[in-house]
């Protein structure tokens, strides 16, 4: 058994004194000699309890399983598979992933491997919680080592609080996608920001020339004073100031050209009525005939200005839709 995986487990589940590798080596040794020496002298000369060792040895006895199974998973070699087995699903299941600890229970209940290995979920969140200070520490270490080796750039930081319910700052350079910054703060002001983002980019050679955020007073503060860079909106708040800008002014344009339209077109109708009611008169007035269709042909042809406005009040309005969802792609 590699030692590493050895000090992980243990330190998982520190209810155990003994390794289950040692534990298994001892059980094997013990049925090989058992003709040989009683439990008491076995257990005498390998300093271990006898009551210890009757506990191990009826352990196995009660493993509802294959014996075959039993033979191999109570091994060396099935404990390191074992072993191997629960880091991996930690690992890709819950840290690469998006599983539960509820869901590696399951599955070990599911598969049957319970029989070996225990499948409590408070036996799991301890694994999951030593895999993650481990993971911490590997990237600290891999932090440090690598930024020796990295040449200098010139970097953009997005930016964002998340709440949950503490505020967490968070920064990331979204070419590598690399988290420069995660941390919990008691604010976010453009003060804490300075630090957090410091702090985090201490011994990295890189320069921060610009930050992406949305329009929060602290983070433009922190880019523009703290960093010294350029701050750029997210891309949420630069379609809402856009909108702001433009959605108001070209819907108004619209409603105008509507109104204006349908003024138009009523008095296309009332010239043409006044035509027909002029025409259906039993006694005409007397005098000369009103010049009807000069009146229709000029409403006619406003009305036809009208509709063109319209149109394009309506195409700018199109447009400026198109464009957002342009910057949007």
């Amino acid at each position: 058994m590699n030692s590493k995986y050895d000090d992980f487990f243990q330190k998982a589940n520190s209810k155990s004194n003994w390794f289950r590798d040692d534990i298994s080596t001892t059980i094997i040794d013990f049925i090989s000699y058992r003709d040989k020496f009683s439990q008491r002298e076995f257990a005498k000369k390998n300093n271990v309890p006898r009551t210890t060792l009757q506990r191990w040895l009826n352990r196995i006895n009660t493993i509802d399983a294959d014996p075959d199974l039993i033979a191999f998973f109570e091994s060396p070699a099935g404990i390191n598979f074992l072993h191997l087995l629960i880091q991996a699903l930690h690992f890709e299941f819950t840290k690469v992933g998006c599983a539960s600890i509820h869901n590696i229970c399951n599955f070990l209940e599911a598969c049957r491997l319970s029989r070996f290995v225990g499948a409590s979920y408070g036996t799991h969140q301890r694994i999951s919680n030593q895999m993650d200070l481990m993971l911490t520490n590997f990237g600290d270490i891999e932090q440090t080592r690598l930024s020796k080796q990295m040449p200098k750039k010139r970097i953009t930081l997005c930016e964002d609080e998340t709440f949950h319910p503490q505020p967490c700052l968070v920064g990331i350079e979204p070419l590598s996608n690399f988290i420069v910054l995660e941390k919990y703060a008691e604010d976010r002001s453009g003060k804490t920001w300075n630090k957090a983002v410091t702090e985090g980019l201490a011994n990295i050679p890189v320069q921060v020339l610009q930050s992406t955020s949305d329009e929060g007073k602290g983070l433009i503060n922190h880019a523009t004073r703290g960093l010294k860079g350029h701050h750029s909106p997210d891309l949420f708040h630069l379609l809402y100031e856009i909108s702001k800008g433009t959605s108001v002014a070209l819907a108004g344009a619209v409603r105008n050209a509507e109104k204006n339209y349908e003024k138009c077109e009523k008095a296309t109708r009332d010239a043409t009525k006044n035509r027909a009611a002029y025409e259906n008169l039993e006694k005409r007035p007397v005098g000369r005939r009103p010049d009807f269709e000069s009146k229709m042909a000029f409403a006619h042809a406003k009305k036809q200005d009208a509709g063109i406005s319209l149109k394009n009040a309506r195409a700018n309005q199109e447009n400026a839709t198109k464009a957002k969802r342009e910057i949007s792609n």
